[in-house]
């Protein structure tokens, strides 16, 4: 890392890191004697956090991305991320109930902002896009080919289609199954007067079929 007198850019770093897989190190980046690398550049520049990345190798896409963060005033921060993968694997079922694998570049985003009060109440807004997710049709078309699946097995006594759908499944392994989402956050540190008393709700809605969930929480660490 390097600090400079700037006032452009003030700060520099750079790491570099590869990920060899052997037979007890690093098995679940890749195939054995694969080696994969990634790069981070770091730099403040006019103010603003700045990250560069890459990832990739021989058994994982290549991605690049950056993201970035900056104050706006003592209150106020603001933040994205932006990443492209180049000929990404994408999964999903078309209307006739078929398994269809893709290679497809694929992009995902986020921006947002934090608000904090001084009467320590954090507010965070975000919007996620999701390329590689499922629009409505192919949500549908995911929920019919499972009824499809379970139908065959039950009718037929063989449970090999429930199977096939079940590793059909564990393929797309989707954290988020959606493409156009809306992240709220509200934490209140000391709630009515109490140390350590911390309470936060999150909502998350996904933008294209409105479905939501909403998670409370109420933290107490008075020994911490």
């Amino acid at each position: 890392q390097k600090t400079f007198e700037s006032k452009i850019v003030k700060n520099f770093a750079l790491n570099l890191i590869a990920l060899p897989v052997f037979e007890d190190l690093n098995g679940k980046y890749g195939k054995l004697r694969n080696i994969n690398y990634a790069i981070k550049i770091y730099f403040l520049f006019l103010d603003t956090d700045i990250d560069l990345m890459f990832f990739g190798g021989d058994s994982e896409p290549i991605r690049i991305g950056f993201d970035l963060s900056r104050n706006i005033g003592k209150s106020i921060e603001v933040h994205g991320e932006f990443a492209y993968t180049f000929k990404d694997r994408a999964y999903h079922f078309n209307d006739s109930y078929n398994f269809i694998e893709e290679k497809k570049e694929i992009i995902s985003l986020l921006a947002g902002f934090t608000f904090k009060s001084e009467t320590e109440t954090t507010l965070t807004v975000e919007y996620y896009y999701n390329e590689k997710g499922f629009n409505p049709d192919k949500y549908k078309n995911f929920h019919n080919s499972a009824k499809n699946a379970y139908d065959l097995s039950v009718g037929t006594s063989d449970s090999s289609y429930i199977n096939a759908f079940s590793t059909r499944y564990t393929q797309i392994n989707l954290q988020l199954w959606g493409r156009h989402y809306a992240f709220f956050y509200v934490q209140q540190l000391n709630i009515f007067g109490v140390t350590d008393l911390n309470p936060n709700i999150t909502f998350i809605m996904n933008l294209e079929d409105y479905s939501f969930q909403i998670i409370p929480v109420i933290a107490y660490s008075p020994y911490q």
